[in-house]
């Protein structure tokens, strides 16, 4: 923990030194748009385990809800399950500039790896898609470039096309608007 806090926001941390040696500095920054205090929040201490924030969550084919039976860091974190054998996912709107850059990090870990996914399609200039294959708590980070002026959505896969009952667990996610 420190100053009090178990994360601290990008504009907190200027320099990291590993004894004389500067090991991480702050670049030009960027926008968090990922405001919402809810399970996935980089900071879920006042959270009282909430899944939504506006309009932004939402889920088609899984279940999205707050569990505090297990987490990255703080109490809660958003669990994906499937409840279809279509496409099930959760998927998180923010509104985007065209141009602009935007960098989503987060934490997952899924139950077993059957078809849990991450993509980035329509909105932006390139699509991905990208397998979610850890049973450890690990961090992903992807860079996209908005092609649309308006509201863009991440999904979040619980399954693919895969097994009732997989799931994908999310926390401490961030989104940040880099130009």
């Amino acid at each position: 923990m420190i100053l009090g806090k178990t994360y601290l926001g990008s504009t907190e941390i200027q320099k990291v030194y590993l004894g004389s040696d500067v090991v991480y500095e702050a670049g030009g920054g960027g926008t968090e748009l990922y405001g919402d205090d809810n399970a996935a929040s980089p900071s879920d201490l006042d959270s009282i385990g909430a899944t939504t924030g506006g309009y932004r969550w939402s889920a088609s084919g899984s279940t999205i809800e707050s569990t505090n039976l297990d987490a990255y860091d703080g109490t809660y974190s958003l669990l994906l399950t499937t409840t279809g054998t279509g496409a099930s996912y959760a998927q998180y709107r923010v509104l985007a500039t065209s141009g602009k850059d935007y960098k989503i990090t987060f934490r997952y870990k899924v139950d077993s790896y059957n078809t849990q996914r991450f993509r980035v399609i329509g909105g932006f200039t390139t699509s991905q898609t990208d397998a979610l294959t850890s049973t450890t708590w690990q961090e992903f980070t992807t860079t996209v470039t908005s092609s649309t002026t308006g509201s863009v959505s991440f999904y979040f896969y619980s399954g693919f096309f895969g097994n009732i009952g997989d799931e994908l667990w999310v926390d401490q996610m961030s989104i940040i608007e880099l130009n």
